[in-house]
């Protein structure tokens, strides 16, 4: 699948992020998100009507809302990585992943 390129906005601030590398599988997707300078591997997982996100390599593991509610998911992500640009980075990518 080729690389989708979205925006994200934060107060004055906007940024360009892609998405890539994406697999689907039955309960598990795999892409790597990057905005700004950052770049992670997430994988959402969807299992007995539950979602959740893992970032291995930052050792975070997440129950999610709807993927379109980016607002819980970005508060919860940005928490986990002390970032709330990184969080609303991967929650809009994974409101465009909820899409596919």
């Amino acid at each position: 699948m080729n690389a989708i390129v979205y925006e994200c906005t934060y107060e004055n601030r906007s940024w360009e992020c892609i998405l890539s590398h994406i697999i689907k599988g039955k309960e598990v997707v795999g892409f790597t998100v990057t905005g700004r300078e950052s770049r992670y591997q997430v994988y959402l997982v969807k299992l007995n009507g539950k979602q959740w996100i893992g970032i291995p390599e930052m050792g975070i593991s997440s129950e999610l809302s709807y993927l379109d509610d980016t607002f819980w998911n970005s508060e919860q992500i940005g928490h986990q990585l002390n970032s709330i640009i990184d969080g609303l980075t991967i929650a809009n990518g994974l409101k465009l992943i909820g899409k596919l």
